[in-house]
């Protein structure tokens, strides 16, 4: 006869953890479908010709570590989070994330001037001032916020359709060669 005696509520303790990792997980992978229709969407009504800011636009999973910085995670419910917009750097590690938000909200006017030396160039090979100029400002483009309206019908049902394609995956993971 064998006897085998195991310490109940730490084996129960370490089965809870795995549980919630599931579950981050799971909602982890939900949330790429939403994610990336917005994503795309949002790449589409950005009014800028360049490609810069289009090209950073993404749908980008937060770490739990990253979430609790720009405070994304109520601790008591959520567990995973995605951020869509302007986020991922390009040209020579640049973001694009304040650009987006002048674009977003617009700007009054405003004096530009020079950072070093007396000239400003406009584009790489665009007009040359000398001294400060006048920027006469600009009218909002709220592409980020026509995104979230427009996607923000369908995020719900992409939501479970990612969470059934996710559980459907690992139950035929889990199941023997013969049955799947």
């Amino acid at each position: 006869m064998i006897s085998v005696k195991v310490d109940s509520a730490k084996a129960l303790a370490e089965l809870k953890l795995m549980e919630e990792s599931i579950q981050v997980k799971g909602v982890q992978a939900a949330l790429r479908r939403p994610g990336s229709l917005a994503a795309r969407t949002m790449r589409q009504l950005v009014p800028i010709d360049r490609g810069d800011m289009k090209a950073a636009i993404t749908a980008r999973q937060l770490s739990r570590r990253a979430g609790d910085r720009i405070d994304a995670f109520d601790s008591k419910v959520a567990s995973a989070a995605v951020l869509i917009g302007p986020n991922k750097r390009v040209k020579r590690g640049r973001s694009q994330a304040g650009l987006s938000l002048l674009v977003e909200s617009g700007t009054r006017p405003h004096m530009i001037s020079p950072k070093h030396g007396l000239y400003l160039r406009f584009g790489k090979w665009g007009e040359v001032a000398k001294g400060s100029v006048q920027h006469p400002g600009a009218r909002p483009k709220p592409f980020m916020q026509r995104t979230l309206d427009s996607t923000f019908g369908s995020f719900e049902e992409l939501f479970y359709q990612g969470l059934q394609a996710w559980l459907d995956k690992k139950n035929a993971a889990s199941l023997p060669d013969e049955i799947a």
